[in-house]
């Protein structure tokens, strides 16, 4: 975008926004609920269900409703702790700023294959960090479980 009284680039910011839903499966395991990514960048990739921010748009209302979209979960915004608010990277004139949030349910629920993904399935998240995951997808999932109380299960 040109500002027009300088007559200067100017970089624009996208907001983003994701949640972490998080669950004990029957064994006690903290799992997370991951989508697998269908297009660019980062095809094939399981990732957190999250969107861009149109504007005007809440971020912590985009982050229901994707994931709604991308999982066929149902949450209230009310249901939702916030992670945290990063820059997620940029391109030539873009930077991305993305807001994620935690929810832990009493157990997984069940999931649809929705918008925009390949696959959805809930995972342990000990097995769901070791793998490449998108942008900063893992680090945001560690920092949910501290917000949400819990540890990262190892056993």
């Amino acid at each position: 975008m040109n500002d027009t009284t300088t007559g200067t680039t100017v970089d624009r910011v996208h907001h983003a926004a994701n949640a972490v839903v998080l669950a004990k499966d029957e064994t006690g395991a903290v799992c997370v609920l991951l989508a697998q990514r269908d297009r660019a960048p980062h095809a094939g990739l399981w990732g957190l269900p999250g969107g861009i921010c149109l504007p005007g748009a809440a971020p912590d209302q985009v982050a229901v409703r994707r994931l709604r979209e991308k999982t066929g979960v149902r949450l209230d915004v009310a249901d939702l702790m916030h992670v945290s608010s990063r820059p997620e990277g940029h391109t030539e004139h873009d930077w991305y700023a993305t807001v994620s949030y935690v929810v832990l349910l009493p157990a997984p629920v069940p999931v649809l294959i929705g918008d925009a993904v390949r696959d959805v399935r809930w995972r342990r998240v000990v097995d769901a960090v070791a793998e490449d995951m998108p942008w900063d997808h893992r680090e945001i999932i560690l920092e949910a479980l501290r917000v949400a109380g819990l540890a990262l299960d190892v056993g």
